[in-house]
C-alpha cells in the first residue's frame, strides 16, 4: 500500500523486526479518524532476501546466500531497504521507533557497536539451545569455549537464576534476557567495553550513531569531524522498558534491582555497566538521527528517534489504539488468534505469576499514551502522570495450528462455519470437553501449568459430522481465552474482565466466531464477573471486534507519532 504524499504533513515510521522478516509502517494523522492516524505506506521483506551483495562470505548469510533472522547484518539491511522502497515518504518521516521480538539481545563494543557476542534470540533457550549454533558467540575470546559441555552452562546458569532470582520473577525463564547473559558470563568474562542491548535497542544506537569509521584517537586531525558523525565515542545504548522487563529490570519502582552480598551475579553485572546505560518509557525520544546515517538513509538530520517496545506490545498498540488514535481506555484487551492463542489485557494493577507465563509491562508514560477509564467518554482521561497501569497477559498452546493438523483448508473453515449458529453451545464441546492442543503437543502453560496436560480432540461427533466438530473447537479455544480472562482476574486485574477485546491473527477473519466469542464473553456463567467489572448484565456490554489494524510495525509506528508530540512539547 503507498498513497500520495502530502509534502507539507510529517509522517511517522515504525519497523518491526519479527521472526520471518522485517516490516515498515507510515502513518500520518488524519482528522478523518477522529484524531487517530492513517497507514499511508506499507511493505516487508523477509530474512532470506536481507543480504548484502558484498558481504556474502561473513556471517551475514547462512551459507546458502541468504539473510538469518538472527543476524544484526539482516537487520540493518531490511531497514536500508525498506526505507530504499518507500522514497515518496522518505523526506517527510519525522520519527523513528523499532520494535523487536521479545528477550532477543547481544552483546557489542560501547564505542564501535561492533558485534562482540553474537544474538542469542527469542527462542533461545539456555539449557537446549547450543552455543555452537549462529546464535553463539563469535569474538576470539570465546572461540574456545565451543567444546564446552553446553548443557552443563545452561544448567549451572538456571541454577543461579533460581538460587538468586525471586521466586516468580519473569527473569527466571530460561529464555530470559537475563538468563542469556548469566550464560555468557558464564562462557566467558565480560570485558570492559562489552554492552548488551536488545534487538530493537541495536537499531536504534545505529540510527543515532555513525559505525562506519574506528575510534577517535585525539590526536587525529579530522577528531571534530568524526565527533560530528558520533564515531568511536562512548555510546549511551537506551533500551526500554518492555525490553528490559526480561533482563531483570525492576518496572514497579524504574530502576534496576539493588545488588547484595548474597547476589554476585546482579553485582558483577552492574559493576561492568553491561546493562543499558539508560532505560526509558516506550514511545520517549531518546535522540536526533546521526547526520551521516540519515544522509546515507535519504532521511532529514532532524529524524527523532524513539524508544521502541517488544513486538507483542507493539502489536497490542496497533489493534488496541487504531481507532482511538493514542488513547487506550482501561479494560482493553487484545486476543491473538494465532497458531496458539495470546491475551494481552490493560489493567490498573500489577500482575505476575511466572508459574503461569502471566507478567506485566509498564504501560507507556502518560506523555506517550493516554488512557480512559471507559471508552466511552471521550474527556474521561487519567491526569495522573504517576498512575500506574499495566499490559497483563499470558499465551495458551492452544490454536488455529489445530485446523491445519485436523486438514481443514481455508476453504471449508470458510464453507463450514457459514453453517454454524454462534448463538448456540456446540453440542460435541459440552459433551467431549475438547481441549485442542497440537495432536503431537504435550503441555499447557496458560490458563493452566500443566506439562502432562494432553490434547482432546476426540470423539468426532457422530456420522463425521465436521461442521459440529468444527464449532465445537471454536467453543474449545474460546473457553480457553475466558479462562484465560479469568485467571487474570484471579490474579487482581482491574478492572477484572474486559470490557472491550480486539481480535488480531488469522482467527479474527472469521465473523462466526467473532460472533461465538461475543456470546460467550457475556454469558449468564460470567455473570459475576461482568458484575465486578461493572457491566450491565442485561445487554452484551464486552465488544469483541476484528481489529482494524494487527501489525507490530502500525504499533510502533504509533510510538513514533506518540514520540514526535512529545518532543515538540518540550520545545
Amino acid at each position: 500500500m503507498d498513497q500520495s504524499p502530502n509534502h507539507s504533513t510529517p509522517v511517522f515510521a515504525g519497523f518491526d523486526l519479527g521472526t520471518s522478516g522485517a516490516r515498515i509502517s507510515i502513518i500520518e494523522s488524519s482528522p478523518t479518524c477522529g484524531g487517530g492516524f492513517r497507514e499511508i505506506y506499507t511493505n516487508s521483506i523477509t530474512w532470506k532476501d536481507c543480504v548484502d551483495g558484498n558481504s556474502s562470505k561473513d556471517n551475514n548469510s547462512d551459507g546458502d546466500g541468504e539473510g538469518r533472522y538472527d543476524n544484526p547484518n539482516s537487520w540493518w539491511i531490511a531497514i536500508e531497504n525498506l526505507l530504499e522502497g518507500c522514497c515518496n515518504h522518505r523526506s517527510n518521516i519525522a520519527s523513528i521507533c523499532v520494535s523487536g521480538t521479545s528477550a532477543s539481545c547481544l552483546i557489542v563494543d560501547r564505542t564501535t557497536l561492533e558485534v562482540k557476542r553474537n544474538p542469542r534470540m527469542y527462542d533461545y533457550d539456555i539449557i537446549t539451545s547450543s552455543s555452537s549454533s549462529s546464535s553463539s558467540d563469535n569474538n576470539n575470546n570465546n572461540n574456545n569455549n565451543n567444546n564446552n559441555d553446553n548443557g552443563h552452562i545452561g544448567l549451572r546458569a538456571s541454577e543461579l537464576l533460581q538460587k538468586y532470582l525471586p521466586s516468580k520473577h519473569t527473569a527466571r525463564a530460561n529464555t530470559s534476557s537475563f538468563a542469556k547473559l548469566i550464560k555468557w558470563i558464564l562462557e566467558s568474562p565480560l570485558q570492559t567495553n562489552e554492552k548488551l542491548c536488545h534487538q530493537s535497542d541495536y537499531i536504534s544506537s545505529k540510527l543515532l550513531f555513525s559505525t562506519t569509521a574506528t575510534a577517535v584517537n585525539d590526536n587525529d586531525n579530522d577528531n571534530n569531524e568524526k565527533r560530528k558523525e558520533g564515531v568511536g565515542m562512548q555510546m549511551q545504548i537506551q533500551s526500554d522498558w518492555h525490553n528490559c522487563l526480561k533482563l531483570g529490570y525492576d518496572v514497579r519502582n524504574q530502576c534496576w534491582p539493588s545488588s547484595n552480598t548474597n547476589n554476585n551475579w546482579m553485582e558483577l553485572c552492574l559493576r561492568e555497566s553491561i546493562f543499558p546505560t539508560t532505560v526509558v518509557s516506550p514511545g520517549f525520544p531518546i535522540g536526533t538521527i546521526n547526520e551521516c546515517v540519515a544522509e546515507k538513509l535519504g532521511l532529514s538530520k532532524d529524524v527523532i528517534i524513539i524508544a521502541g517496545t517488544t513486538d507483542s506490545n507493539a502489536a497490542f498498540f496497533a489493534a488496541a489504539a487504531s481507532d482511538l488514535g493514542i488513547r487506550i481506555p482501561y479494560g482493553t484487551a487484545v486476543t491473538s488468534l494465532g497458531s496458539t492463542t495470546a491475551i494481552k489485557f490493560l489493567s490498573k494493577t500489577y500482575v505476575e505469576d511466572s508459574s503461569l507465563g502471566v507478567y506485566s509491562h509498564r504501560f507507556p508514560s502518560r506523555k506517550v499514551f493516554s488512557t480512559t477509564t471507559t471508552a466511552n467518554n471521550n474527556n474521561d482521561n487519567d491526569e495522573n502522570e504517576e498512575q500506574e497501569a499495566w499490559l497483563v497477559g499470558g499465551a495458551s498452546n492452544v490454536g488455529c495450528a489445530v485446523f491445519r493438523a485436523l486438514n481443514f483448508t481455508d476453504d471449508e473453515l470458510q464453507s463450514r462455519s457459514m453453517d454454524i449458529d454462534p448463538t448456540t453451545d456446540s453440542e460435541s464441546y459440552l459433551r467431549y470437553k475438547y481441549y485442542p492442543l497440537l495432536p503431537n503437543k504435550i503441555g499447557e502453560r496458560f490458563p493452566i501449568a500443566d506439562s502432562t496436560k494432553q490434547s482432546v480432540l476426540e470423539p468426532i461427533p457422530d456420522s463425521g459430522d465436521r461442521t459440529e466438530y468444527l464449532k465445537g473447537l471454536f467453543q474449545s479455544i474460546s473457553e480457553v481465552e475466558r479462562k484465560g480472562y479469568d485467571v487474570l482476574r484471579d490474579l487482581g486485574s482491574n478492572p477484572s474482565f474486559p470490557t472491550r477485546i480486539m481480535t488480531s491473527g488469522g482467527g479474527s477473519r472469521n465473523t462466526v466466531w467473532i460472533s461465538l466469542r461475543q456470546r460467550i464473553m457475556n454469558s449468564n456463567n460470567n455473570n459475576n464477573i461482568n458484575n465486578m467489572a461493572g457491566i450491565d448484565d442485561t445487554t452484551d456490554k464486552i465488544e469483541v471486534q476484528t481489529a482494524e489494524h494487527a501489525e507490530a510495525s502500525y504499533g510502533a509506528a504509533l510510538l513514533a507519532a506518540a514520540g514526535f508530540r512529545v518532543q515538540k512539547s518540550k520545545t
